[in-house]
């Protein structure tokens, strides 16, 4: 490893990000490393979904940089490049409704196949066997012909984990992965997608509401307000005080 930065998977630097020269990010600076279970709260409104997608490569920075195993993430391609180190699961679940179950799992090994190999699969469902052993770690064994418009809210957030088992990111950046789902399914989900990046030695960073979901399965929380870093604890260093003070 060249310096300190290296130990990171990620390395934030002066991150910020405008809008019509309104501030959305400001001047952000953090340090994620490999296997970190990272929470990010705040109020809505405050750039938490921004910073997201500034870490998965979605948009670049106006000033800053961001960098992804040392290397600056502008230097990533759009596709392939980035879909082998970043994994991207969020509230509206991003599948195709009309396309079946296998379809929309095997759409995980994108950042593997070329063109032809992607297209081929989306009409015949090749390498089934890595989607049926992806669907049966998320329950939904015998569902890959159903079409996912079929499924309901709980049972579509496994899919899309099931297509990220495939992809077979080192990160998986979670942006309000369970904000859609009632409580009970968003803990079964919160389960099953801390089960995956624990036995496989994921980074996770996740958008949350949940002072529960924080305290019970993260490592460390990190604050946003306006727009910046309004603290970066340990969990452990949470309480319902701190955790009320950031959405006053």
């Amino acid at each position: 490893m060249n310096n300190v930065q290296d130990a990171y998977i990620y390395s934030l630097t002066g991150v910020s990000k405008f809008a019509e020269k309104i501030p959305i990010i400001q001047d952000i600076t953090l340090c994620i490393k490999p296997e970190e279970k990272v929470a990010i709260l705040g109020p809505s409104g405050v750039g938490k979904t921004t910073l997201i997608r500034l870490m998965s490569g979605e948009i670049h920075p106006d000033s800053g940089t961001v960098k992804l195993n040392g290397q600056n993430s502008f230097h990533f391609s759009q596709g392939r490049e980035l879909a082998r180190i970043v994994g991207v699961i969020n509230q509206q679940f991003n599948l195709v409704d009309e396309l079946s179950v296998m379809n929309n799992v095997l759409a995980g090994n994108l950042g593997r196949w070329n063109f032809f190999e992607s297209i081929f699969s989306l009409i015949s469902s090749r390498n089934s066997e890595i989607a049926q052993n992806a669907l049966s770690m998320v329950d939904l064994s015998g569902r890959d012909r159903t079409k996912v418009s079929k499924l309901s809210g709980g049972e579509q957030q496994r899919v899309a984990i099931a297509r990220l088992i495939v992809q077979d990111p080192a990160v998986i950046l979670a942006d309000e992965p369970v904000s859609s789902l009632d409580p009970a399914r968003a803990e079964e989900i919160m389960k099953l997608l801390l089960k995956y990046v624990k036995t496989r030695s994921k980074t996770l960073v996740a958008v949350l509401h949940s002072f529960e979901f924080t305290k019970k399965y993260f490592d460390r929380v990190i604050g946003i307000r306006e727009g910046a870093v309004y603290f970066d604890i340990s969990t452990n260093s949470l309480t319902q005080n701190v955790f009320e003070d950031l959405y006053i």
